[in-house]
C-alpha cells in the first residue's frame, strides 16, 4: 500500500485557521444581514441552519438578452454537444460516460464539446469496456473566467446540444438551474438531470434523464431530429425569456421594497410565482 498527503496546514494555500475564520465569518454574516437571498428551497433550508430568524427569500437567476445572444451558427456537418463544468463535476460528467460512447459509435458525425476542467481519463480508451479511441471527437475548451466576456465565449462553443448531468448529493441540490438557463437563453436545447433542473418542462423545454438509457435516448433523438431540436431550442429560448431576463424579473425589486418599509408579512409564506420567498 502507499499513502500520499492530499493537504498539509500551511501549505499550497491551505490553512486549517484561516478556513474556519472564513467560515465563522460567513455563517455570522448569514445570520445578522438584512436579507438573505438564494436560488432554491434545498439551499434555503440550508441557511436557515445558521439564521434562525429573519428573511431568506428564494430568486431565481436571470440572464442580460442584450449581451446574451443566441449560439453562433455550427457551420460543419458535425453535430456539437455542449458541457460546461469545473473541478466538483467529475462523477456528474461519470454519469454519461457509457451513454456519450454509444453515441460517438451511432453517429459519426457527432462532436463532444467539453468546457472546463480536462477529465482525461474519463475518456481514455478503454478496450476491455468496447471504448475506442474518439479522442479526436472530443473538444476540450478551457474555462473562462472573466464574467463581462463570459456570454461572449460561450458563443464560440458553436454547441447544437448541451447537456447538464448532475448526481444526487448535498452539493448539487444547493446549485441553480443556471446552465439550463445560459443554453436557453442561447436557443440551445438540453438534456438534463432532474436534480435542481426543476423547472424544465419534459418534452416542451427540455428532456430530463433519470438513467443511463435515458441520457442515451434523448440525447439521440435531439442528435437525429433537427427539426424536434430547432423547436426545443425556441420553446426554451421563449420560456428564459419571459421567466429568468433581467429586463422582466421584479421579484428581487419587490422583495427589496417590501423590506425597507418593513412588510414583514411578505416573508412569512412560502410561495412560488415569479420569486418565492422561504419562511
Amino acid at each position: 500500500s502507499c499513502t500520499f498527503e492530499m493537504w498539509k496546514d500551511g501549505k499550497d494555500g491551505f490553512h486549517l485557521k484561516e478556513n474556519r475564520l472564513r467560515a465563522l465569518g460567513a455563517q455570522y454574516a448569514i445570520a445578522h444581514c438584512d436579507l438573505v437571498t438564494v436560488t432554491n428551497n434545498y439551499l434555503g433550508k440550508q441557511y436557515r441552519k445558521y439564521r434562525p430568524k429573519g428573511p431568506i427569500a428564494v430568486v431565481p437567476n436571470v440572464v442580460d438578452f442584450k449581451r446574451w445572444l443566441p449560439m453562433k451558427k455550427n457551420e460543419t456537418k458535425e453535430i456539437r454537444l455542449g458541457w460546461q463544468g469545473g473541478s466538483p463535476h467529475y462523477q456528474d460528467l461519470h454519469l454519461v460516460r457509457k451513454p456519450l460512447w454509444k453515441l460517438l459509435d451511432k453517429h459519426p458525425n457527432l462532436k463532444i464539446v467539453l468546457q472546463g476542467v480536462g477529465f482525461d481519463a474519463l475518456f481514455k480508451p478503454n478496450p476491455d469496456n468496447g471504448m475506442k479511441d474518439y479522442s479526436d471527437r472530443i473538444e476540450w475548451r478551457a474555462w473562462h473566467s472573466d464574467n463581462l466576456t463570459y456570454p461572449v465565449d460561450l458563443r464560440d462553443m458553436r454547441a447544437d446540444i448541451a447537456m447538464c448531468p448532475v448526481i444526487d448529493d448535498p452539493f448539487n441540490r444547493g446549485k441553480s438551474e443556471l446552465k439550463w438557463i445560459e443554453f436557453g437563453a442561447m436557443k440551445i436545447p438540453c438534456v438534463v438531470s432532474p436534480v435542481c433542473y426543476t423547472s424544465v418542462k419534459h418534452g416542451k423545454t427540455g428532456l430530463v434523464a433519470n438513467n443511463e438509457n435515458e441520457w442515451f435516448e434523448y440525447l439521440d433523438k435531439l442528435i437525429s431530429d433537427e427539426k424536434f431540436r430547432l423547436e426545443m431550442g425556441e420553446r426554451v429560448y421563449e420560456r428564459i425569456k419571459n421567466h429568468h431576463s433581467v429586463e422582466e424579473y421584479r421579484g428581487l425589486e419587490n422583495i427589496l421594497r417590501d423590506l425597507m418599509v418593513d412588510n414583514i408579512k411578505k416573508f412569512t409564506t412560502a410561495h412560488i410565482s415569479k420569486e418565492k420567498v422561504l419562511v
